[in-house]
């Protein structure tokens, strides 16, 4: 049994417990789980597997675990970041079979070494073997529905892997496309497995899960329909499939509040401000149970009246509250104001010189992702583990930053020595990178040429 984890600790709700039971697996692997150390414990413990093992993720990326029962023998034959490939051999085979699970990088730089690694793990067509996972890249058009076919993900080095190892898909049930993006879907996560695979095992055959969103869709459309219907005749079969859909649909409810609930606490970091209006809701409330709403009096009566609190703090061994704020409760409006009172110098002149400009709104988005340094420059990338590589693809400079992108590099020189005055361009390449995005935006005219 194999799983995307996509974020392991939000997603096992219910039904994947379900399934865990009614098919009772042996062995499970599970990819881009997104978690490690003890969140990880946690979560293995509590899918009750005797034996585990796991390449952690990094950070928020990759990840491969696989669990098993001690009723299977498991060796661990090849190791990768990308991929594990191990020998199983369950009591009372009498020959083994090589299983690999594949988590490919998103970077095509390390990418493209995946594919010859995983043809030299080919054991031999006399041997079952099956590897599947996320691999990150598809093969060919058919596995993809609208986007740009120069954008596409088509790699020829998984298409010849394919080729050359004589692998093929094993056949599955439920949506084609396993993830999606916008107006852009994709089937990345396959399974393959190789003709001895297919004729030892006739039964294979893979389930794509459908998400959340679209179960919980697919089950409204369908009871909107039996409403309509009913309103016409009688029907005990659409009486009965109506509380059958409705029973799912709790299932599907419970799954995506506890969900949503998980994201609340933890995920404003990696979500931004994506649905900000309830993020905000479940830090009011959290700000709500974690305010002094009374105070003992010397009376050991309980005191409500905040008004009678402020009387009563000199009274209690310790008196907690806000510095930002007269009446010494914390709001997000006095945390921005003491932000601003620490930003000095150069920091608040730029975030004035964003407020104020008055050009294309994305344009100003765009200003306010460079002063925010989340530009993918080289050197982001490679900050990020995301590439090894920081030198600048025009100039070959050893390190692409933001100063370089947008003024230092050969490129962006030539371009400013034809619209800046000549008497001038000296004190624009020369200025602070910060003062110089100020420059740019508050006082274009005095640079630039006529």
């Amino acid at each position: 049994m194999s799983s995307d984890g996509k974020g392991v600790a939000d997603k096992l709700q219910s039904d994947e417990e379900r399934d865990l039971v009614l098919y009772d697996p042996s062995l499970i692997a599970l990819v881009e789980t997104r978690v490690c150390g003890r969140c990880a414990n946690s979560v293995i413990r509590h899918l009750g597997f005797d034996i585990s093992f796991r390449v952690e993720a990094r950070g928020f990326r990759g990840g491969l675990w696989i669990l098993w029962k001690s009723s299977i023998d498991v060796r661990f034959l090849c190791l990768s970041n990308q991929y594990v490939h191990m020998e199983i051999l369950e009591h009372g085979m009498s020959s083994p079979v090589f299983v690999t699970t594949v988590y490919g990088s998103p970077s095509i730089m390390f990418c493209k070494y995946l594919w010859s690694q995983l043809e030299d793990l080919d054991p031999s067509p006399e041997k079952p073997w099956v590897l599947g996972g996320d691999f990150n890249a598809i093969s060919n058009a058919e596995d993809m529905r609208r986007g740009s076919l120069s954008r596409s993900g088509i790699s020829k080095g998984f298409s010849n892997f394919i080729f050359d190892t004589s692998v093929v898909d094993v056949p599955f049930w439920g949506p084609r496309f396993t993830w999606s993006r916008g107006l852009l879907f994709q089937r990345l996560d396959r399974v393959f497995m190789n003709a001895k695979w297919a004729s030892t095992f006739l039964d294979s055959v893979v389930w794509h899960l459908e998400k959340v969103g679209q179960r919980k869709r697919k089950i409204l459309a369908r009871l909107r329909g039996i409403d309509h219907a009913l309103n016409y005749r009688y029907s005990e079969y659409l009486i009965g499939l109506e509380k059958s859909l409705k029973g799912e649909l709790d299932i599907v409810l419970e799954q995506e509040e506890s969900l949503w609930a998980q994201k609340s606490r933890c995920n404003w970091y990696v979500h931004g401000d994506h649905n900000t209006k309830y993020f905000h809701a479940c830090a009011k409330s959290r700000r709500r149970s974690n305010s002094i709403l009374a105070l003992r009096d010397e009376h050991e009566s309980w005191c409500s009246d905040q008004r009678l609190l402020w009387g009563l703090a000199p009274l209690v061994s310790d008196s907690i509250g806000w510095g930002g704020d007269d009446r010494r409760m914390f709001t997000v409006k006095s945390a921005y104001s003491l932000r601003a009172c620490d930003a000095q110098g150069d920091e608040l002149q730029l975030w004035k010189a964003v407020s104020k400009y008055r050009g294309l709104p994305r344009i100003r988005m765009f200003l306010w992702l460079v002063f925010k340094r989340k530009i993918l420059t080289n050197s982001e990338h490679v900050r990020r583990h995301m590439s090894i590589n920081s030198c600048c693809g025009l100039c070959g400079a050893l390190v692409e930053d933001l100063s370089h992108l947008f003024r230092d590099c050969v490129e962006a020189r030539l371009l400013w020595t034809r619209v800046v005055k000549e008497e001038k361009l000296d004190e624009f390449l020369t200025l602070d990178f910060q003062a110089w995005l100020v420059a740019n935006i508050q006082n274009q005219q005095s640079f630039l040429s006529t």
